[in-house]
């Protein structure tokens, strides 16, 4: 997997996070704010602690102007790996150590050895910390608390670190998304020992201002198909997973039908809305879920039908911010609200919209069968929307989308392993800026006003589907 260049596409969507999450509308502000520079020291006879510096170099030269392990004369911060020494005075210097435990990370030295061998999934979490604490330093307007030293508690992830090493049975399973959490939770169980049979869905092409966060994506998978480019970059790393590029939407799948078809479902959409649908059409027995709010939280949800607690349209349930956001979109794109909330661009509105903006929109066939909230993000991205109008969506830096897909490939195995099958929570809610403390956990219930939950024939339905030697109990409030 390529780093690559920051091309203005990418910096721009960076220095919309950035300044949404400083509150200033100046983007070209918050631009500067990221023309900063960071090197990698790592000890010489340390692979461990090579791999690590290049995992952080893959999330932060989708954010920064320069992160390298060399090359860097005056660098704005220097993170050191391990038992080296510093190339700079140390005064503005992270260290970061790697015990079998846990992480430290922090601007004194501490237990400075040569790191563990550890999965590459923990790793790549220890790569997402490390990031954001580099972040904090590097933009010092960033005012979310950082603890100095942050310890990262490898047992405070629930599960078993024994099991990474093992053989993992995914069985025939859906990928619902090839976005930045799809491409990042297949960076983060590379190196696993996997199996099973991984169908990869999505109907959307690759755009330059992905590169921001969509990991296995370089500037030559720009206007390719995502699930496609997706599939074949990961494929050779999973020998034992076969991944199944489907260039589609999920409910429109051939084998799509009114039987128990669907019997496991990852989702990583970027849509509230899109989530309840695939919950309420698709009704899949079994859901893992990630993610992101901008660049502050990551959520983690998890269940398994039939249920007593939340389903996913539970979870996601419609809001008055979400409502106000769709209006927006349609406002903007100059479609009728209704259209916005069927999710995909039909012919009558890539024809309003390519009136709206002919210097952008190459032929209406370019834009029907896309989502509105993916169209829009990309005019924001490309700079087309005005500062306000860009406002109303931000994505969150590499580092926050990698964190959700680590966490999500955490999830599969906690139920996918031996005893790893910790029924008391179906929620996580995670802050990429402090360690994930179980404490955050949650038994989310049931929403009386859910078109699921509270639709007794819908209950009815997935007892019937999912129940039986499906059916498990989790334990009630």
């Amino acid at each position: 997997m390529s780093n690559i260049a920051i091309i203005p596409a990418v910096r721009h969507e960076n220095a919309r996070a950035l300044a949404s999450a400083l509150g200033i509308l100046e983007t070209e502000q918050a631009a500067k704010l990221l023309d900063v520079s960071v090197l990698m020291t790592v000890p010489l006879d340390d692979p461990m602690a090579t791999q690590l510096a290049q995992d952080v170099i893959a999330l932060l030269s989708r954010t920064i102007n320069e992160v390298a392990l060399s090359g860097i004369a005056s660098p704005t911060l220097e993170v050191v790996i391990g038992d080296v020494d510093p190339c700079g005075s140390g005064s503005n210097t992270l260290y970061v150590s790697v015990s079998s435990t846990h992480a430290t990370i922090g601007s004194s030295p501490t237990n400075r050895n040569r790191l563990p061998i550890v999965a590459s999934i923990l790793r790549r979490l220890i790569a997402c910390y490390v990031s954001a604490a580099v972040m904090k330093r590097v933009v010092p307007p960033l005012e979310f608390p950082l603890v100095d030293p942050l310890t990262l508690q490898f047992d405070s992830l629930g599960v078993d670190l024994s099991v990474l090493d093992e053989a993992v049975q995914l069985g025939k399973v859906y990928l619902a998304g090839a976005g930045a959490i799809g491409n990042a939770l297949l960076w983060a169980m590379q190196g696993l020992n996997v199996s099973g049979e991984l169908h990869v869905v999505d109907f959307d092409h690759v755009e330059e201002g992905n590169l921001q966060r969509q990991l296995w994506f370089d500037n030559d998978d720009i206007g390719k198909r995502k699930c496609e480019r997706l599939v074949e970059k990961a494929q050779p790393y999973f020998p034992n997973l076969t991944l199944i590029p489907r260039h589609s939407e999920l409910q429109c799948l051939p084998e799509k039908n009114s039987g128990a078809w669907l019997a496991k479902l990852i989702v990583a959409v970027d849509s509230r809305r899109v989530r309840r649908r695939l919950q309420e059409e698709v009704l899949p027995g079994e859901i893992f879920d990630a993610s992101t709010t901008d660049i502050t939280e990551v959520v983690v949800h998890y269940h398994r039908q039939p249920t007593q607690h939340a389903c996913l349209s539970c979870i996601y349930a419609e809001d008055a911010m979400e409502q106000e956001f769709e209006i927006h979109i349609a406002t903007q794109l100059g479609v009728p609200v209704e259209k916005v909330r069927e999710s995909l661009i039909d012919l009558e509105a890539a024809e309003a919209i390519a009136r709206k903006y002919p210097d952008d929109i190459s032929g209406t066939e370019s834009i029907v069968g896309l989502a509105y909230d993916s169209l829009f993000k990309s005019l924001c991205g490309t700079g087309k929307l005005s500062r306000e109008q860009e406002s109303a969506t931000v994505v969150p830096f590499a580092f926050v989308s990698a964190l959700a897909g680590i966490l999500l490939g955490f999830e599969l195995l906690r139920r996918h392993t031996r005893g790893n099958h910790d029924q008391s929570f179906n929620y996580w809610k995670v802050s990429p800026w402090h360690t994930p403390f179980a404490r955050n956990r949650r038994l989310r219930p049931r929403r009386p006003d859910c078109v699921i939950c509270g639709n007794p024939l819908a209950i009815a339905v997935l007892e019937e589907l999912w129940g039986g030697d499906h059916a498990l109990i989790l334990p009630r409030n």
